[in-house]
């Protein structure tokens, strides 16, 4: 239930969006900007839809369960005021099939719906996804400059597209292996380029790497 609450909660304040970008004053909008911001409003209508369907399938659930509770709590006031009355054991057995069937029936619909439930929130985190996160085509391999210009204390290393320091750094790693050195951290890749911001690397762009110790 929780998350279904961050869910929803999510999926509202993202609602909200599209009605703010159209307030917002237009600066040279192209048909294919319309085009998106349309298919962004189907999304989000989908997602309404979707949130919707998995609250009525929670009550439906709570009710099911509620209904089935209440005819397990009979049928064992029935099997106590049986025996309490020296009741046949026909009559007994039968109350005691009765109940064991009811909690089979109640755990198999307990099953389907919290499949449904699981199935409806997995829909909705694609639908989430699609929405958030723009298409990206796949990163270049990284590439370490041939050969690599040397600088006090470490290498030069030109940021190429699709770069990031985690890979910058395994690929270094990769090489210093191969020539029988020790790997580097990302946290001494970091001390080596103290003005350097690691969410913004451009293109063209110019890190240090550093040596390892003792080489």
């Amino acid at each position: 239930m929780k998350r279904l609450f961050i869910l929803l909660a999510i999926s509202l304040s993202l609602t909200g969006r599209p009605s703010v970008a159209q307030n917002a004053a237009p600066t040279a909008t192209t048909a294919a900007a319309v085009a998106a911001q349309q298919g962004s409003e189907e999304r989000y209508k989908r997602m309404a839809v979707d949130i919707e369907a998995l609250q009525a399938d929670n009550e439906s659930l709570k009710a099911k369960i509620a209904s089935l509770g209440q005819k397990i709590e009979d049928l064992r006031q029935q099997v106590s005021a049986a025996a309490a009355n020296n009741s046949a054991q026909g009559d007994l057995k039968r109350l005691a099939e009765n109940i064991t069937e009811v909690d089979k029936k109640r755990e198999e619909d307990k099953q389907a719906i919290s499949e449904e439930i699981r199935k409806s929130i997995a829909r909705l985190e694609k639908s989430l996804t699609g929405a958030a996160a723009p298409a990206r085509g796949p990163a270049p391999k990284l590439q370490l400059d041939t050969p690599t210009p040397a600088v006090e204390n470490g290498f030069s290393y030109t940021i190429h597209e699709g770069d990031n320091l985690s890979a910058i750094v395994k690929a270094y790693n990769a090489d210093y292996k191969s020539k029988g050195w020790k790997p580097i951290t990302l946290k001494q890749a970091k001390e080596a380029n103290p003005n350097v911001d690691w969410n913004r690397l451009l293109v063209g762009q110019k890190i240090v790497i550093p040596r390892p110790e003792g080489q």
